[in-house]
């Protein structure tokens, strides 16, 4: 068993500070935040200033939602649908954009990333009711390619529900799917989570709960639709791959999920002894983000 690196332990500390405000708010003082924010009407996502992209960015409007593709110089023969984490209430983050740089550089791919609709002032119905045309329409104009489902956190989650509503309706499915530290089940409420608390550096149960809830927005929150752990068919979901640390609140429902689908076709899990969430986005200085992108590199490229 690998010791975790200096880098990865400060890396931690540096997320744990960062996220102490949040991970100490009660439930009712993140109730209030919310409420106030819905009141405020919802604001259009502003793309980074600090983020400088090496690919070229392409910015396009379609169902309602901004639609980003980046690309690279190379001839691109696979297309990632990548689908942004946050829990289903904040845009995509500095370190998405970076990731999905790395991805054009890296693997020759197109990464085309939808800004999906987000809780509190709209649900996963919304979601599906602007992802379902735009993905048939998007394969339907290019038939030639081959599409990889990326996501993490809940962002990871959706892609493996995506993933699940593809096969139950018909249409056609991703050559692969890789699930970054996805959030499974939205209930977030397996008994083992609370011995995790303590290790979890950014997520905290209680808030991880709500968010569940204002993304359900009334609806059974075990629908797969909203959480993948839930699907009743999960022999049929081959050349799925899971990236996720063992110091993260979601593990054990991942573990749960893969323990479903582990003797199905191409279909692997990576566990990250003793790190944090979402670890494979971090920068690319810490040894354990390194060696775990040149992992998804090749799941990309072969």
């Amino acid at each position: 068993m690998a010791k975790k690196s200096l880098r990865a332990r400060l890396a931690s500390l540096i997320i744990r500070y960062k996220f102490k405000r949040p991970r100490s708010a009660s439930l009712d003082k993140l109730t209030k935040q919310f409420d106030k924010q819905k009141s405020l009407g919802e604001r259009p996502y502003v793309f980074p200033r600090s983020v400088k992209l090496r690919s070229d960015a392409e910015k396009s409007r379609l169902y309602d939602m901004d639609v980003y593709t980046l690309r690279g110089h190379d001839f691109c023969k696979k297309t990632v649908l990548f689908f942004s984490g946050s829990g289903y209430v904040h845009g995509p983050m500095k370190y998405h954009w970076l990731f999905c740089d790395r991805l054009v550089a890296q693997c020759a791919v197109k990464v085309v990333f939808p800004i999906y609709p987000l809780a509190p002032f709209h649900s996963y119905r919304d979601m599906y009711k602007v992802m379902v045309p735009f993905y048939n329409d998007y394969v339907s104009a290019h038939p030639d390619e081959k599409i990889i489902f990326v996501g993490d956190s809940a962002g990871g989650g959706f892609a493996l529900a995506f993933y699940e509503y593809v096969l139950e309706h018909g249409m056609p499915c991703p050559i692969k799917v890789i699930a970054l530290s996805p959030w499974v089940d939205i209930t977030t409420s397996n008994a083992e989570i609370e011995a995790l608390s303590g290790c979890d550096a950014m997520l905290v149960q209680r808030t991880a709960q709500l968010w569940g809830r204002l993304w359900a927005d009334g609806d059974d929150m075990t629908d797969y639709k909203l959480s993948p752990l839930y699907y009743q068919s999960p022999e049929k979901l081959t050349n799925v791959h899971i990236v996720i640390g063992t110091d993260d609140i979601l593990y054990p429902d991942v573990l749960a999920f893969y323990g479903k689908i582990s003797n199905n076709d191409g279909c692997t899990l990576t566990v990250g002894d003793k790190m944090n969430h979402d670890y494979p986005l971090y920068p690319t200085i810490i040894p354990e983000t390194k060696r775990e992108l040149q992992h998804i590199y090749k799941l990309l490229v072969h």
